[in-house]
């Protein structure tokens, strides 16, 4: 059998089929879609998961169904979910019922683990949610489309293993938590004005990031943009606080605009060879391993043992 999926050895297959324990288990489809490794029971009206070890908050947020229709095509399938709160959760499965898209008015919060196995989504639109959980698509490469235009927050390892997102428009958010975004390197443009707080290791991949608006950061943790290596001047209006590693492996910024910045960690700008000016009036500390530009900080400066 083809499988899409292989979850703790058991395995989703096209045409409505699990293979559990080598049992192979066949699911009438006029009454049960098999969709990633949800069933979707549509005269049941219920959808959950099949393997109970394992946690989706997306079950959480499909209960209460009170309708659902399937319409056919060549090559695939939508599937229109209605709840009894009155939201809907639209889906677009392949012919081999994988799913490509998702859309929906669902609430401000999802919790852990929200699709955290799916592989396949390319677009979510999801325009209410404020904010998520830890391990949000957490397999996911493939999601290029995206509407999360109201997300403030995000949880640990957000989209982590995400490759095919380039422009990054979140205008609304304000805080990320610990590897956002850990894995993708293909990132070219960041809209994020409001963002005000990262945790380590944000964006830790990304090469070539060509444009962004951090214009309200203050505060970063650790390898804040570690593989970061593109841009000449960079600009940090209201930043406060640089983590340990910040740019570690640049050698492209020759200027650093931050005037508001404070306490510099250990070993920022480490590989840069060309920083040649550091825009700042209100650097009080400064950490071991930095950029040698940073050593012409003015000598009432503590130098952070």
């Amino acid at each position: 059998y083809k499988y899409n999926y292989e979850i703790n050895n058991i395995y989703y297959c096209p045409d409505n089929v699990i293979i559990d324990n080598f049992e192979v288990k066949k699911f009438n489809s006029d009454n049960f879609l098999v969709i990633d490794y949800f069933i979707l029971d549509l005269k049941g009206k219920k959808m959950y998961l099949y393997d109970k070890s394992i946690f989706d908050d997306f079950e959480e947020k499909v209960k209460g169904i009170s309708d659902t229709s399937v319409y056919k095509h060549e090559d695939s399938k939508d599937v229109l979910i209605k709840l009894d709160s009155g939201d809907y959760v639209a889906l677009l499965l392949d012919k081999f019922n994988n799913l490509k898209g998702l859309e929906s008015n669902i609430d401000s919060v999802l919790g852990n683990d929200f699709l955290g196995y799916d592989e396949t989504i390319e677009s979510l639109i999801l325009p209410n949610i404020e904010v998520v959980g830890d391990e949000f698509l957490y397999y996911n490469t493939n999601l290029k489309y995206y509407d999360f235009r109201n997300l403030r927050y995000a949880g640990k390892k957000f989209l982590y293993n995400n490759l095919a997102i380039k422009n990054v428009f979140l205008p609304s958010f304000e805080k990320a938590d610990d590897e956002f975004m850990y894995f993708n390197k293909y990132i070219e443009k960041v809209y994020m004005p409001k963002l005000k707080v990262t945790g380590k290791y944000f964006m830790f991949s990304a090469e070539q990031i060509e444009k962004f608006d951090f214009g309200l950061l203050e505060n970063v943790s650790d390898y804040f943009l570690y593989n970061f290596n593109f841009l000449k001047e960079v600009y940090f209006p209201n930043l406060i606080e640089m983590g340990n590693y910040f740019m570690y492996s640049d050698d492209n910024v020759e200027i650093l605009d931050a005037p508001n910045l404070r306490e510099v960690g250990n070993f920022c700008f480490y590989k840069n060879s060309v920083l040649q000016k550091i825009i700042s009036d209100n650097i009080e500390s400064v950490g071991y391993g930095c950029n040698k530009e940073f050593e012409g900080i003015d000598k009432r400066k503590v130098l952070r043992k």
